[in-house]
C-alpha cells in the first residue's frame, strides 16, 4: 500500500506539472501571436485571451502545492501569496495608472441647451483602456484658455463621436493629429476638440454658438456623420420646460472586484490585448455584410440606409439646410469661416449607391459656398478598409483611419490657403448665401441657463 501510494501521490504530482507547463506554453503562445489553436484527433482547441489561461494555471498550482508540501508549509504558502498580491495592490494604488481605473464612468449630464453635455472634469477609462479626460472647459482636450497664444492658428473642431474620438485615445483623435500635422508644417496651430458622442446638427450648432466661439477660432471644423442629417431640430422646439436627457446614464454600478485597482489593471489590460488582436477573431467582410443588414440595402427602412441613400423627406432636407446655414453664417458672424467635413460608415466605402449622402451634401455645400470635404475616396484607398476602423468591437474609426482623416483636412486647409505660411495665405473664399444671417431672420438659438 505504501509503494502504490507512492506512485500514485508521484503520477498526480507528474499529471499536475503536465498541465502547468502546458498553460505556460499556450500563455506564451497567445502572448506572443494572439491566440492558440490546435487540433486534437479532429477536435480545434482554442485560446484567444490572454488571461484566461489562468482560470487553468492557478488551480492547478494550488494542487501541485497541497500535494507536495505539508498542509502547515501549504498555508503558510498561501498566506505570503496573499500578502504578495495585497502588495501588489498597494503598489498599483500608488502608480495610479489610467488602465487601473474603473471603465465607463459617466462623462454625461443632461442639458437643457444641449439634450446632454460633457461634464467637466469628468475622468473614466473606456472597455479596451482609452482614457476619456474632460477639461474645465467640458469638452475633451487639454486646457485652453479663451485667448490664444501669440502667431498661434486656433481651430475649432466640432462633431460627434468621430470628431470626439470614440474607442481612442485624445492624442489618436483627428482633431489632435491636425494639430500635430499642420504645426510641423507650418508652425503653432491649435485644433481645439468639441466632439460629444452622438450629437446631432442642432447640437453641433449649440456647441458652437456656447462653447467653440467663445475660444476665438480662425476656422471651425464641422465633421459630420450621415445621421446629422436627421437630427436638425431642437427638441425643445414646441416643448416646455425641456430639460435635457443623458442617453449614456448607466444605473448599474461597477462588480465588487472593481473596487480592486489590481484586478482593473488586468481586466482592462486583458481588454486591450483582445482590441490588438481583434482580427483573428471575426472576419471583416462579415462584419460588414452585417452592419449592412442592419443599416441597409438588407433593412430599407432603417434610417440610416434612407439617410445614406438619399432617401429622407423633402422636409428633413429643408430643415438640415436651414439649420448648416444657420451653423455658417453665425461661425462667419464672429469672424470664423467653416470647412465641412462628411465622415463616412465603413459601409459607404466602394458602395456608390450608399453614397447619395455624399453628393447631396457636397452639392448643398456648394451652393452655399462652403467648403466641404469628403474623406470617402481617401478612405477608399486603403487596400485593408479593416484597419481603418474598430471592428469588431466598435464601428468608429481606427488611429490609422482617423490619421487619414486627419491628413486630408490638413490637405484641404492647405489648398484653401487658410492655413500656411503669413505670405502664403489668402483672404477667405468669396463667401455665398451662408455668409448672411439665417434664412428665416435669426442666428440665434435657445436660451441658455
Amino acid at each position: 500500500m505504501t509503494v502504490r501510494k507512492a506512485l500514485s501521490s508521484r503520477a498526480v504530482k507528474v499529471v499536475l506539472d503536465a498541465g502547468i507547463v502546458c498553460c505556460l506554453l499556450v500563455f506564451a503562445v497567445v502572448a506572443l501571436t494572439g491566440q492558440m489553436k490546435l487540433t486534437v484527433f479532429g477536435t480545434v482547441i482554442k485560446e484567444r485571451q490572454l488571461f484566461g489561461v489562468f482560470e487553468y494555471l492557478v488551480p492547478l498550482v494550488v494542487l501541485r502545492l497541497l500535494v507536495s508540501v505539508q498542509f502547515k508549509n501549504f498555508v503558510l504558502v498561501i498566506a505570503s501569496l496573499a500578502f504578495g498580491l495585497a502588495l501588489a495592490e498597494l503598489t498599483v494604488r500608488a502608480w495610479d495608472p489610467p488602465i487601473a481605473k474603473v471603465r465607463r464612468i459617466q462623462i454625461h449630464r443632461a442639458s437643457p441647451i444641449f439634450g446632454w453635455k460633457l461634464i467637466p472634469g469628468a475622468y473614466g477609462v473606456e472597455h479596451y483602456g482609452q482614457v476619456y479626460q474632460i477639461n474645465s472647459a467640458g469638452f475633451r482636450d487639454h486646457e485652453f484658455g479663451k485667448t490664444k497664444e501669440d502667431g498661434a492658428l486656433r481651430i475649432a473642431a466640432v462633431g460627434d463621436s468621430f470628431t470626439f474620438g470614440m474607442g481612442v485615445n485624445l492624442e489618436e483623435t483627428y482633431p489632435k493629429q491636425l494639430e500635430r500635422m499642420l504645426t510641423d508644417r507650418y508652425g503653432p496651430v491649435e485644433v481645439l476638440n468639441f466632439g460629444v458622442i452622438a450629437h446631432g446638427m442642432w447640437q453641433h450648432y449649440e456647441v458652437l454658438r456656447h462653447k467653440a466661439l467663445a475660444f476665438g477660432p480662425d476656422f471651425v471644423v464641422l465633421a459630420l456623420w450621415q445621421d446629422d442629417l436627421a437630427a436638425s431640430v431642437h427638441p425643445a422646439t414646441g416643448v416646455k420646460d425641456y430639460k435635457g436627457e443623458n442617453p449614456f446614464f448607466e444605473k448599474k454600478s461597477p462588480g465588487f472586484m472593481n473596487n480592486f485597482a489590481l484586478w482593473n489593471l488586468i481586466s482592462n489590460t486583458e481588454a486591450t490585448w483582445q482590441d490588438k488582436h481583434r482580427y483573428l477573431r471575426d472576419s471583416y467582410l462579415s462584419l460588414i455584410e452585417q452592419r449592412k443588414k442592419l443599416m441597409g440595402p438588407a433593412n430599407p427602412t432603417s434610417r440610416h440606409y434612407m439617410t445614406m441613400a438619399g432617401k429622407l423627406t423633402e422636409r428633413e432636407y429643408r430643415e438640415f439646410e436651414k439649420a448648416l446655414t444657420r451653423f455658417v453664417a453665425t461661425a462667419r458672424n464672429s469672424g470664423a469661416e467653416v470647412l465641412v467635413v462628411l465622415i463616412p460608415d465603413a459601409v459607404q466605402l466602394k458602395d456608390p449607391h450608399l453614397q447619395a449622402v455624399n453628393r447631396y451634401l457636397q452639392d448643398m455645400t456648394g451652393e452655399l459656398g462652403v467648403p466641404f470635404l469628403d474623406v470617402t475616396p481617401q478612405l477608399e484607398r486603403e487596400a485593408d478598409p479593416s484597419s481603418l476602423y474598430l471592428f469588431p468591437h466598435d464601428a468608429h474609426n481606427s488611429p490609422k483611419g482617423l490619421r487619414i482623416i486627419a491628413a486630408a483636412i490638413a490637405d484641404k486647409l492647405t489648398a484653401l490657403r487658410w492655413v500656411g505660411a503669413p505670405d502664403e495665405q489668402a483672404p477667405p473664399a468669396v463667401r455665398g448665401p451662408a455668409s448672411a444671417s439665417d434664412r428665416d431672420g435669426s442666428v440665434g438659438g435657445f436660451p441658455g441657463t
